[in-house]
This record gives structure tokens, sequence and C-alpha cells, in this order.
């Protein structure tokens, strides 16, 4: 009878209401509609005699799903955010990471917490007599550049070492480098030798390796090199922690994205080569060849004004080097200005020495923006203080 009764009062309104009489049940049967059917559901309506209708139920809207943390671990993570990061904007904590060389892409909250992640994981001051080799991998265009970071933080990083390597030549009996066997047997052992010969007589403490991409040009297809520069890439990591397991090697490996150091060096105000506050944001939206001819000229332009680097030894060749095949393509841009300290312009076996600017000025720049990046992050805790 009841259920009858709510059925025919169902049919004329909605949400339903559920009539009862004095002294009913306070446990009836509530009906709903959902879809094409109707769905029975218990509930209590009733508070002793009254009669009241039944309120509609309303579906919370869906929220994101987020990682759900113990009330400790989030009450310790607040806790631990220094007061001034969350009062940023979304825009001030990317120039933040951009300054410590980490990713920008990410929620304000995320970001927040990658930031402070770095500042108290990944902060160390750097030992007086670190030795830092930047490698950019390559199988005919290696190059790597050995820095020391300098004592007084107003002087420049020194440059002692600054060189090109064809992984080619580096095999017994291939001294013209016209053997393409490129196997994993044969690139391991150039791997091999590339490290013995040339990487760990340098003494490094800090290997910073370039990351490689897995497709160029953003194209579906792989390339073949792309795949060899991967497969050399995975070897040295290899090689080098298995020599750190045997104690002949006692330094850190450091990947490198190379996302980052362009947008960095290049979105600081340098003569001659980019101006402007977004100067480094743009760089990215410019073709590879542009890239390449600014931080080109970011390197020759350090060289020519004394700036930025100082090289001694080894890389004091390098870098006479890399001017009498620099300054020749930036006189076509500036007719009437030489040379300022003074060296003759030839064309000579520099070519050979350095048949592309752009790999070697990469590992250069990219030694720079980490030493830069660090001292950054040291800077940055230091004017937090006790708020870490």
């Amino acid at each position: 009878m009841l259920t009858s009764r709510c059925l025919a009062l169902a049919s004329r309104q909605r949400p339903c209401l559920a009539l009862l009489s004095k002294g009913t049940c306070n446990n009836v049967c509530r009906i709903t509609l959902t879809s094409n059917r109707w769905k029975h559901v218990r509930s209590n309506v009733v508070e002793g005699d009254e009669v009241k209708p039944l309120k509609r139920k309303r579906t919370p809207k869906s929220k994101p799903c987020l990682p759900v943390q113990a009330d400790h671990e989030q009450d310790s993570s607040v806790a631990a955010i220094p007061s001034c990061l969350p009062n940023l904007k979304l825009n001030q904590l990317q120039d933040l990471a951009r300054t410590l060389g980490i990713s920008q892409t990410a929620p304000k909250q995320a970001l927040t917490s990658r930031l402070l992640d770095t500042l108290t994981t990944q902060t160390n001051p750097l030992p007086p007599a670190s030795r830092i080799l930047s490698l950019d991998l390559g199988i005919r265009n290696l190059a790597y550049a050995l820095l020391t970071p300098s004592p007084s933080l107003a002087s420049n990083p020194i440059v002692h070492a600054w060189n090109r390597v064809d992984l080619r030549t580096l095999s017994p009996g291939d001294h013209d480098g016209k053997d393409k066997d490129f196997s994993p047997p044969r690139l391991s052992t150039l791997a091999l030798e590339l490290v013995s010969r040339h990487l760990l007589p340098l003494q490094p403490t800090h290997v910073l390796i370039e990351k490689q991409r897995f497709r160029s040009g953003g194209g579906s297809a792989v390339l073949e090199w792309t795949v060899r520069v991967n497969s050399l890439e995975s070897m040295l990591y290899a090689i080098l922690a298995t020599l750190k397991r045997l104690g002949g090697f006692d330094g850190v490996v450091i990947p490198i994205d190379p996302r980052y150091v362009g947008p960095f060096l290049l979105g600081d105000d340098v003569d001659g080569v980019v101006k402007g506050e977004k100067a480094g944001l743009k760089v990215l939206k410019k073709g590879s060849k542009e890239n390449k001819r600014l931080k080109i000229d970011l390197v020759g332009g350090w060289m020519r004004d004394g700036k930025g680097v100082e090289f001694v030894g080894e890389g004091e060749v390098m870098r006479r080097a890399f001017m009498r095949r620099w300054l020749p393509r930036e006189r076509k841009k500036k007719k009437g200005k030489g040379d300022k300290t003074g060296e003759r312009v030839e064309e000579v076996e520099e070519e050979e020495m350095i048949p592309k600017l752009d790999d070697v000025a990469d590992c250069l720049l990219q030694g720079v923006a980490w030493l830069r990046w660090e001292e950054n992050k040291r800077k940055l805790k230091e004017e937090l203080g006790g708020k870490l």
C-alpha cells in the first residue's frame, strides 16, 4: 500500500517526496529516478510523528585526482616551505627555476615543491679543488671542456682543456677515420678508449653529460645517428659507474638537459648577441641554425671581450683556433671592426681542428651554465637562511 502510494506521487513530481501518515515506521522506501529505471533507497526521514519531505541528495563535483599524503607528511612539507615562495607568482617562480637550471613546466604548487627540493637536497658548496668536465656527445664531433671554479666569486671560471675528438680515429689501425662500423662491440671499445685516453687523465670530480634526444625536429622517425649517440651515452654512464665501483674514478656524473642551457645564458643582456627581458625564451622559438649561431657568437664575444671565462694551457690553444674561425664570420656582419686582442685572421688548419664551432661552443656553455646554477643555488639558500 505504501509503495503504490509513493509510486503514484513520484510520477507527478521530481525529486519524489514520500508522504507518511502518523505512526508509520521511520524506515521508508525512497524512490529516485536514475537513468531509465527506478531505484529504491532505504533512508530515515521521520523524527517522531512529524512528517517531513525527503531532501534530494546532491552529488559533489568531481575533483582532480591528486596523490594523498599522510597528515604528518603534509604538515612537515608545508612547514618547510619558506614563506616567501608561496607568495611569488607563477612567472616569478619560473624565472627562479630558470636561474637554477631546473624544469619550469609545472603548476605553481608543484613548481614550489620542486624549487624547495632542489634547494634542500641538491645544494652543496663545490670544493675548492673541483674539476668540471663538460661533454657534448657525438661520434665524429665529440667535444669536451675542463673547467675549474674561480677562487673569487667576482672572477670567471678557468678553462684548462678544451678539445674535440673524432671517435672513428680512436680505434687502433683506423687512423683515417673511414671505418663506418658502429656496432655495439666496436662502439663500446671506442667509448672505453675515450674514457681511458682522454677523460680520466684530466682527473675530473664532476662529469657533465649532455642529455641526448630520441628524435630530431619533432619527427616520428628515429635516425640511425641518434641511436648511435644514445648508445654512446649509455656506455659512458656504464663505464664511469663501473670504474667508480672498482675505485678507478671518484667523481660524480650529472646529466644536463641542453634545453635549459641556452635560455639561461642567452637570457642575460649580452652585448652583440641578444637583448631583452625575455630574450632567452624567444630563442627557443627560432630555428635550430639560429640557436647555434647565437651560442657561437656568445662564446666568441666572451673571448673577444675577455669576459665570461679565462683560458690557460690547452684551453688557450683551442681559444685561438676558435677565434680564427669565428672572426671572419663576425666581420661579415660588422665590417671595419677588427680583433681587439690583435690576433691575425688566417685560414689555416683550424678548420680541421674544429670543423663545427657549435659542438665545441656547446660543451663550454654547458660547463659555465652548470657552475652558475650551482652558485645561484648557494646564494638563494643563503638568502633564505633558516627558512629552509
